[in-house]
């Protein structure tokens, strides 16, 4: 990965993570059937018109499955 995976509290519960690798963000978002609606809104950053990394929502218990997934991943 080009960078670090980052998260923050966003408040009410929420977090965000920060996702610099496709195939993990393609991993979180599967594990945890995550689907584009109204409550899930993927941020994409892009440079030269290719997608670099992803920030996504998550309640606690959410980020704690995507944290376990991360060690898993490395």
């Amino acid at each position: 990965m080009k960078s670090k995976i980052k998260t923050w509290s966003i408040g009410e519960g929420l977090w965000k993570m920060h996702i610099p690798s496709w195939e993990l963000y393609k991993e979180i978002r599967d594990t945890l059937k995550l689907k584009k609606d109204k409550k899930f809104k993927p941020v994409v950053y892009m440079q030269d018109g290719d997608n670099i990394a992803w920030d996504i929502d998550l309640t606690k218990e959410q980020l704690e499955e995507a944290k376990k997934i991360v060690k898993k991943f490395k």
